[in-house]
């Protein structure tokens, strides 16, 4: 079955989307599988905020949580009012040559497989998403995405009862040192630290504040969105690998990662992201690469930790 997604349900930022359902692989099976189709993002302020030279993985992130918000709510019975929470993401390019941009457009397929676990009254509390992605006909990449679903009241009792924090606002890091060109866009402090480790704050207040940002948007009363820790663990990794390695930041892209959300982050505290180098050499496919792990923590809780594949001159 093809649905053409319809304006107020579109699931991704691709230019144009067809999500097209596929027959289960066994009888008895409880897995979906879905295609999507549809172009790269093209003059999108996040996706396409940067020097041009690669497609942005933080994409995948963003498809992983709402084809899954949408796959469970249209073909999975999850109700309403149900709040979708990364628990992991992970993402690995396999030719990283077809991230590369081209002139015109792109077609981009992604084939998932959507398996649900953790039932309650017959309803999945949990979702496991697994990827393969092709960009212009060229196995791009793989992915995973794990997305539990909370009811509306389970956010506030997970929630500690802590004051809001209102400290000094750090300056933010350059956006060029950062892979981006729109300040915007910049998710991270100016960096403190010496050697193979650095620290950042995390710029909440400003990226969340009355709603403004067209990706990171947070629920009311919910917690700090799951894409805005990834895209500060990468910044925060960029200034490391760019410090350490000598990488130029707009030749530099993120070829694999992996991230784990052990905890809610709030919105009201502050959060700081530390990385820390730990090892290098050549990647896969030859070029430059600094493998760095990274945490993201708040009054002394790791919201994120992750292991992180800088490559140079993709």
């Amino acid at each position: 079955m093809t649905h053409q997604l319809m304006a107020g349900e579109r699931p991704t930022p691709l230019a144009t989307r067809h999500l097209i359902h596929r027959p289960r692989p066994a009888i008895h099976s409880t897995e979906e599988r879905f295609t999507l189709a549809g172009e790269m993002p093209s003059g999108h302020p996040l996706f396409n905020d940067g020097p041009g030279e690669v497609h942005d993985p933080l994409l995948f992130v963003a498809v992983a949580r709402q084809v899954g918000e949408f796959v469970g709510r249209r073909y999975l019975r999850v109700p309403l009012d149900r709040r979708y929470r990364f628990t992991g993401v992970a993402f690995t390019m396999t030719a990283p040559g077809a991230w590369r941009i081209g002139a015109g457009t792109a077609p981009m397929t992604m084939d998932i497989r959507v398996a649900p676990a953790a039932p309650c009254g017959g309803i999945p509390g949990t979702l496991c998403l697994n990827a393969t992605m092709e960009i212009d006909g060229t196995a791009a990449g793989t992915g995973r995405a794990d997305l539990a679903m909370r009811a509306p009241d389970a956010y506030d009792r997970h929630r500690s009862p802590v004051p809001s924090w209102s400290g000094t606002r750090p300056a933010p890091a350059d956006p060029h040192a950062v892979g981006r060109s729109d300040p915007r866009n910049v998710v991270v402090s100016r960096p403190d630290g010496t050697g193979d480790t650095l620290r950042t704050e995390l710029l909440i207040a400003d990226l969340l504040d009355h709603g403004a940002h067209p990706v990171f948007v947070a629920e009311p009363g919910g917690p700090v969105p799951a894409i805005l820790l990834v895209e500060a663990v990468r910044q925060t990794s960029m200034l490391l690998a760019t410090r350490t390695r000598g990488f130029g930041a707009p030749h530099t892209c993120v070829t694999r990662a992996s991230v784990r959300f052990p905890a809610d982050a709030t919105l009201d505290l502050p959060l700081t992201c530390t990385a820390e180098v730990v090892g290098g050499g050549p990647g896969p496919d030859g070029k430059p690469a600094a493998h760095l792990r990274a945490t993201v923590a708040q009054l002394g809780s790791v919201v994120a930790e992750a292991e992180v594949t800088l490559t140079h001159a993709v």
